[in-house]
């Protein structure tokens, strides 16, 4: 009977493996013997003629399994640009005008800076009074990412009197309007006193200052850390309205159902007859007592 046309394929496969082996064997005994000149392309010969063979020898696993040889798949071609993109975006007078800002930045950047550098720990390390040299009475609060320089931090006397612009700005328009600026020139001075390690009545005065304004608003986050740095000022032994704030802390507890007698006990007995703790003491008697009449 006469052969499909499988069974020729497979026997043609076949054969052309056979042979492949052959000519892998020749080229073997060729390179045994050859010197390293013709070493080198018979190499060649023999790495091609070894793809060739593991070709074959899968068509024809293929074939025997019934299985058709795949057919490579053609990858699309790709349009060929005459000129480059980047060339044609680079030529647009927006991309043009952007290159140059950069590179006035890079060169301002890269550029000598003549401004100082001394920060206030090294001046610290050579047993010099760490004080900042700046005289600007307003600045942006940024944190601290690294040593702060003298040049940009405000010694005592210039806080004193930003403090005291803060409080006219503050007094000739109180409200959410105005809040964010002096809360913001209030940290900037708060961060100014830290880094130059300032404990003074100054220092009290800022804090009491912020706490005022940040309960006046609402703002608890900065009045509970107000309030943490004035206890410590006060515990070593700084002057300020330390019973205005305990009034403070007594009616925060009350009113965020905290530990009211806690707060009376870290008070000295004699700011029970302070005024501004009678109120207090006052007000939590009429919540506990549910006496409204007393409480307005």
């Amino acid at each position: 009977p006469p052969e499909n046309a499988s069974s020729k394929l497979l026997k043609k496969l076949q054969k052309s493996k056979e042979k492949g082996k052959k000519k892998l064997m020749k080229l073997a005994k060729l390179m045994s013997s050859a010197d390293p000149a013709q070493r080198s392309k018979l190499q060649r010969k023999l790495d091609k003629q070894l793809v060739k063979l593991a070709k074959a020898d899968s068509s024809a696993s293929d074939e025997e399994r019934g299985n058709t040889p795949s057919t490579p798949s053609v990858a699309p071609k790709l349009p060929t640009y005459r000129t480059p993109i980047s060339a044609v975006l680079s030529s647009t007078p927006e991309e043009k005008l952007r290159r140059e800002n950069r590179l006035q930045r890079f060169q301002a950047s890269a550029a000598p800076s003549t401004a100082d550098t001394t920060t206030l720990q090294s001046l610290r390390q050579h047993n010099a009074r760490a004080e900042g040299t700046s005289a600007a009475l307003e600045k942006e609060y940024l944190r601290l990412t690294a040593a702060p320089n003298a040049s940009t931090v405000r010694p005592p006397k210039v806080l004193a009197k930003s403090l005291d612009l803060v409080k006219q700005r503050w007094s000739e328009d109180p409200g959410s309007g105005n809040y964010k600026y002096v809360c913001e020139q209030l940290k900037a001075i708060r961060q100014d006193l830290t880094v130059q390690h300032v404990h003074t009545a100054l220092t009290v005065n800022v804090y009491e200052t912020h706490a005022r304004i940040a309960l006046e608003m609402e703002d608890t986050a900065e009045y509970n850390m107000c309030q943490t740095k004035l206890k410590m000022l006060y515990s070593e032994g700084l002057r300020g309205k330390e019973e205005e704030f305990a009034s403070y802390r007594v009616l925060y507890a009350l009113v965020t159902k905290g530990d009211v007698q806690k707060e009376l006990r870290s008070m000295s007995p004699h700011m029970y007859m302070h005024p501004y703790l009678k109120h207090a003491l006052q007000v939590c008697t009429a919540v506990n007592l549910k006496d409204f009449n007393r409480f307005f």
